[in-house]
C-alpha cells in the first residue's frame, strides 16, 4: 500500500483459473476478492441490457450462468449479498471494507 490508494476493478472471472490467473497477474499480496453475490434470477430481472432475454432467445450463447459456466468463488475476502441487501448497504460495506484495507487492517472478513 506504498501509494495509499485502493483500486476497484471488475473482473470478468466466473472460473477459478481465470481468478487465479489474475491473481499471479496483480500478486496474492495485492489483491482482495469481493464477490457480488446475486442469485441468477435476481441477475435476469436487473437485465438493463437485454443479454439474458437474448440468451434465452437462443442470440447470445456464451452468457455466464446460463450458457457458459459459473463456478462460486473459493475465497472471497468480501462478499456483498447484492440479490438480498439495498445497493447503498452493498456500497457502504464496500467503502468500510476498502477502507480497513487502507489502514492497513485485515483483507478477509468483509
Amino acid at each position: 500500500m506504498e501509494s495509499g490508494l485502493v483500486v476497484i476493478a471488475a473482473f470478468i472471472t466466473p472460473l477459478g483459473v481465470q481468478r487465479r490467473a489474475v491473481e499471479r497477474l496483480i500478486g496474492p499480496d495485492r489483491i482482495s476478492w469481493i464477490h457480488a453475490d446475486a442469485a441468477l434470477a435476481v441477475c435476469q430481472q436487473r437485465d438493463v441490457k437485454g443479454l439474458y432475454a437474448r440468451a434465452a432467445a437462443g442470440t447470445v450463447t456464451q452468457l455466464t450462468g446460463v450458457g457458459s459456466a459459473f463456478e462460486r468463488p473459493d475465497r472471497c475476502d468480501c462478499v456483498l449479498s447484492t440479490g438480498s441487501e439495498p445497493v447503498q448497504a452493498s456500497a457502504e460495506r464496500l467503502r468500510e471494507f476498502a477502507l480497513n484495507v487502507l489502514r492497513g487492517g485485515s483483507r478477509s472478513g468483509g
